[in-house]
Formats: structure tokens, C-alpha cells, sequence
């Protein structure tokens, strides 16, 4: 539950910086019928599955929206499928280069999953990219500064 607190705080902080930084280009993805009926599913506590199955579509037809794969990762997460997070989130990352503040979230996303998979050290690293990606997210450096604790939570 919190993770999913700070996930949904992140995005709905960066979203209007990032636009004004980058283009709407980057936010199409958004939009999508597939996308925006899966984040209506998740809001309502719907099935996980059926909200994959629309995140899956969305990914065949818009490959490169990385929203749908960053919030495939955390879905995957949350239903303890570590794997298939790690592979969507490590997609949104290779899509997200060129946008500081996507990246960042991304990197801490990892780190998260990271954690939960017992790499410290990985998650550690992961943080540290967030922070010299863009330190002004506050989540992730308070996440990196509570790392030790963090475990006994993932």
C-alpha cells in the first residue's frame, strides 16, 4: 500500500514538470484507451489480471509507452511476480533515457524491486542513479537514506 502511495504521489508530481520540460509527445501513451481502462480497473481495487490484460494490449499496440510498462511493473510487484516487473521496468528505463525525471522514477522503481528480490547492493546503486539523474525527488532520497530499514518492510 504505501508503495503504491508514493508511486501514484511520484507520478502525479512529475507529470506536469515534465511536460512543460519535454513535450507532449512523451505523454501520448496516457491517453490510450487499453492504458487508461487499466488504471481505471487498478483505482477501483479490480482484478490485477484484467488490468495486466489491458496493459498487455496497450504494450502490442504502443510499444513505446513506458507508462504501461512502468505500471505493469508495479502490478507485477504488487502480485509478488518479481520477474516480470523487472523486465517492464527495465524496459520503461531504456524508453525513458532521454527524460530526467521519467528516468529517476523508473530508477527507483528498480530499486524497489530490487530490495524486494534480497540485492542490496543493486538497489543501492539504482537509488544512486535516481539521485544523480535528478535529485529533486525527495522519495527517492528518502528511500535510499532508509534502505536498511526498508528491507524488513519488502
Amino acid at each position: 500500500m504505501k508503495m503504491k502511495f508514493y508511486f501514484i504521489l511520484a507520478v502525479a508530481m512529475l507529470l506536469p514538470m515534465t511536460i512543460l520540460g519535454q513535450g507532449k509527445d512523451l505523454f501520448s501513451g496516457l491517453e490510450n484507451e487499453n492504458y487508461k481502462r487499466a488504471i481505471e480497473i487498478l483505482d477501483q481495487g479490480g482484478d490485477k489480471d484484467e488490468a495486466l490484460g489491458y496493459l498487455q494490449k496497450e504494450v502490442a499496440e504502443h510499444p513505446d509507452n513506458g507508462f504501461a510498462y512502468s505500471m505493469m511493473a508495479h502490478v507485477y510487484k504488487t502480485c509478488n511476480r518479481v520477474g516480470e516487473a523487472m523486465t517492464c521496468v527495465n524496459k520503461a528505463i531504456s524508453l525513458w533515457k532521454k527524460n530526467r525525471i521519467l528516468l529517476a522514477t523508473a530508477y527507483w522503481q528498480r530499486a524497489s524491486l530490487n530490495l524486494k528480490l534480497g540485492n542490496e547492493k543493486a538497489a543501492l546503486r539504482d537509488w544512486r542513479k535516481a539521485i544523480k539523474t535528478d535529485p529533486t525527488i525527495d522519495c527517492v532520497c528518502t528511500d535510499h537514506a532508509e534502505c536498511p530499514y526498508k528491507r524488513e518492510e519488502e
